[in-house]
Formats: C-alpha cells, structure tokens, sequence
C-alpha cells in the first residue's frame, strides 16, 4: 500500500501519529507497496534501453490508464446478507478491542450520510466520543488510555482515545465484501479489497456505541475449546465459497502484505491438508505459538513438521481475508507462514490446512488468462524473472516504485494487444505477493487494468522487483512458453495424511 498521513495539530501531533497507527495512514489509491515504503528512488538502477524484441522491460515514460476513483457507494441497510464483527486480533495495536453489535452498524447504513473518506480525518475523528460501557470503561487499560487523552490540547486527546478503540469488523452483500471500522459515536468507515472507502456520519442524536459494546474476547466455548471450538469448523469446500477477499491494506496496521488471488487460495482449500491437531489458536491466528497446554508428542511432532512443510515464516508480513460461504457465513481465513492456513469463523470455530505455496512447483511464479477483443490472452511471469529482482527485506523500502510497476506492466500490455488509449482502461488494484520457497525475499507486483467499455474484461498482469513484466500471449503460446521455462526445486515431501 501507499502511506498517506493527515498532520495533527498541536505540539502532541506526532506522538498522535506514531500511537494512532493505522487509521491515518489508508491510501487514496491502495496498493501494496507495503507499509513502510515512502516515495522514493527505486533501489534498482534505471534499466538499460531494450532491444526491440524484449518489450516487457522498462523504457521511455509513457501515459497509463487513470487509477479508478477513490471514493465508495455503500450498500442500503436491506442489501445486508452477513455480518460480523472481526476475530482476529489486530497486530502492533496497544489500545483496547471491543466487539460491537450490528445494530449500531446498521444505523450508520440506514440513517448515515456518505462523506468522502479522503477529507479532513482529524475533523471526522473528533467529530464526537466513542462511548464505552462500564465494564470497559472502568478497565485499567481503559483508564489509563484516558488518562493519557485527557493530558493532550485540543481536540488532540478525544483523537487519540477514540484511534485506540478498535471496533472492526465485516458485511457482506450479494456481491461484495465490505470492512467497518467504528471512529466514534457518529462516524463509521466502510472499504472494500483495494481501498476505497467511504465515511457515514450520523446525526446529533446517534444513539451511544456504548449500548453495543460488548467486551472482546467473550464467547461461548472459550472455557472448553477443545470440545468446542477448535478443529470444529472442519475443512472448506472450495464450492461453497461465494465470495472472497484479501484484507484492504489500508487496515493492515503496518505490516507488509502478501497478495493472494481467489484462484490460488482454491486451490489451497482443493489440495489443503487439514490436521486437527495444528487447530488450537486464538485470534492471533498463529497455530505454532499458540497454545492452551503443552502439547502431547502428536501435536509436537506436527508442529516440526508444519515448521518444515515450506513453512516460511514471517512476523512482518500479513496475508488474510476473508471468504463468504454460500449459506451467508462469514469466515476468517489467515495464513501463518506461507502454508499453515488458518480459519475462524465468526464463533471462534477453528480450522488448519497444511498447503504448499501457490504455484510453488510451476516454474511460472503465477499465471492467469483474461480475454482481449474476443481472443483468450494469458498472462504469466517465470519464477526465473522474479528471482532476479532485488530481495525485499521487511521495513524496507519496496525494490520498484509502484508508478514503475504500473509503467512496465501498460508498456507490455500494450505490446500484445495493440492498446493505444489509456483513457479507455483504468489503473486498478495494484497488489505485491511474496514468491513461495524464498524466505520472503523475493516479491512480484501484480498490475490489474480495468476495461471502461468491456466488464468483465479487465487485464492482469506482473512486474518483477528489477521492472521486468511478464509477457502476456495467447493461451496456447503462453503455455508453450511455460512449458519451456526453468523448473523449481522439487518440494518438501508433504506429511503423512491424519484427520479426525
């Protein structure tokens, strides 16, 4: 994603940026460059001027599609088909987590108006408190949240207490995902996958959040999880998925993160392992950490070999979302590494599934097919292209500028396809995912352009970290090609098969 932050006034401003994290720092055009990134010069020098037959490097600047507008239409109240509020728990956050009920939701959907996201966030902040309920009130860690907001100028410390609140959570339409982060009393924000978002701010006479807070981390089955909560959600059936998506980066709260597309992630759900004995964990979605007594010799002995099942693992990187059953329940999915892949619905029923990495024995680091006035084109970056980008090391500043990323990915584009007008496409989501068998080392931008004239038509395409893009060729070409690319590394041999 792209850093943006609002500045606070009065002398406590940049104590309040660095305590408040997230909630200031969602992009006008979310991508995922990753959260420490600040424009700057590509770590790699400018590319060297390309023959004619390797189009897909860097060349001269050129004008690219437009991004798509910023700006959300939230969904009307009876549009609503699921709704939850989020399980697992926000990283590098130090205030207090609450849970609140959809009905306050529900009023923001109903009575809200809609207010660009993108204006004066101190101001809408502020706007009024975030009421709390006794019992959250009177915590210590509440009271000594308030005792620092009541020591700062201003409007500065209702700022700061209501950013250290995290109310969050999830709704779902026929068609969409949509994330909800509660701001105060009045204000609700509302995003989607790529970011945009949208602000619904409610009259003077809002009810009090307080009468729909309940504390975190109450629910029933925490005092017997065994029996009822973990291992019980079972394994997902990839039909039943209806709807699917990643976390927005913009809510990520500082980590870097790792993109993966629906047709990956079924395909891990299709040749997932599940094992009930790696289910036991908490919102922190970390099933090799987590535990609620020592683990037997099984348990153990699973937790070695997930560690080794390319079990990369990663504390600053981030790779979560959610997916919509065809039933309406909405389920939380994490992965912790890059193949223990964690689930938890909204009633704190666990599933584990042990999965290699997407396309982590193809010697394309990822692929995918869109059509392009009426012909099936196929687009694919070798794993061989990726590695030779520079590593990206956490907290770094990302290897390639996205406007780079964006400027090599349109330049093949329209090499295959004979563009010429990028007013006729847009700029969409532009997402970084990690190369599986790498440590977290080397990473691909995918580069996804919207058609204006055509849905349904829209063009994906890759960039590796030294600015070289994939090529896109019909379908039958495009799988020659792969065919012909340099094979990885033969994978681990993966455990052997115990279920409950």
């Amino acid at each position: 994603m792209i850093i943006s932050s609002k500045k606070l006034s009065g002398v406590f401003g940049f104590c309040l940026l660095a305590a408040i994290g997230g909630w200031q720092a969602e992009a006008q055009d979310t991508t995922a460059a990753q959260p420490q990134q600040q424009p700057a010069p590509a770590a790699q020098p400018a590319p060297a001027p390309q023959a004619a037959q390797a189009p897909q490097a860097v060349q001269a600047p050129q004008a690219v599609p437009a991004p798509l507008d910023h700006s959300l239409t939230p969904p009307k109240a009876e549009e609503i088909t699921a709704f939850a509020g989020d399980v697992i728990t926000p990283r590098n956050f130090t205030g207090v987590v609450v849970n609140l009920q959809k009905e306050k939701v529900m009023e923001f959907l109903s009575a809200g108006e809609v207010k660009p996201d993108d204006a004066d966030r101190g101001k809408w902040y502020s706007l009024a408190d975030l009421t709390l309920p006794d019992k959250i009130l009177n915590l210590p860690e509440t009271q000594a949240l308030k005792k620092q907001a009541d020591q700062m100028p201003d409007s500065n410390g209702r700022i700061y207490f209501n950013a250290m609140i995290s109310a969050t959570g999830v709704l779902a339409t026929k068609d969409r995902v949509l994330f909800w982060t509660l701001w105060n009393d009045r204000v609700l924000r509302l995003c989607d996958e790529t970011g945009r978002g949208c602000l619904l701010v409610l009259g003077a006479d809002a009810k009090p959040s307080a009468q729909f807070i309940d504390p975190a981390g109450e629910y029933d089955g925490m005092d017997d999880p065994w029996h009822k909560l973990f291992s019980k959600l079972g394994k997902p059936d990839p039909k039943d998925v209806a709807l699917f998506c990643n976390r927005p980066a913009s809510i990520s709260r500082g980590e870097m993160r790792n993109y993966i597309d629906k047709d990956s992630f079924i395909s891990c759900l299709q040749n997932g392992l599940f094992v009930y004995q790696l289910s036991e964990f908490d919102g922190g979605m970390d099933p090799l950490a987590f535990k609620t007594k020592a683990p037997d010799t099984s348990v153990q002995a699973w937790r070695n070999r997930a560690s080794t099942y390319m079990g990369e693992m990663n504390n600053s990187t981030a790779c979560d979302g959610v997916l919509v059953t065809g039933a309406g329940n909405i389920v939380f999915w994490k992965f912790a590494g890059s193949s223990a892949l964690c689930f938890m619905d909204a009633q704190h029923h666990t599933a584990l599934l042990l999965v290699h990495p997407p396309c982590y024995n193809s010697p394309a680091a990822s692929y995918t097919q869109f059509p392009v006035d009426g012909t099936m084109r196929l687009s694919a970056i070798a794993r061989s292209v990726v590695l030779k980008g520079a590593d990206w090391p956490a907290g770094k500043p990302c290897p390639l500028d996205r406007e780079k990323a964006v400027q090599a990915a349109w330049q093949e584009f329209v090499r295959a396809t004979g563009a010429k007008d990028p007013a006729a496409w847009r700029t969409g989501l532009v997402t970084t995912t990690a190369l599986g068998a790498t440590k977290f080392a080397k990473w691909y931008y995918t580069v996804r352009f919207v058609n204006q004239t055509t849905p349904g038509a829209d063009a994906t395409l890759y960039v590796g970290m030294d600015g070289t893009a994939g090529e896109i060729n019909t379908v039958e070409e495009g799988m020659q090609k792969i065919s012909r690319m340099p094979m990885p590394p033969p994978p681990s041999p993966p455990p052997t098969n115990t279920t409950q």
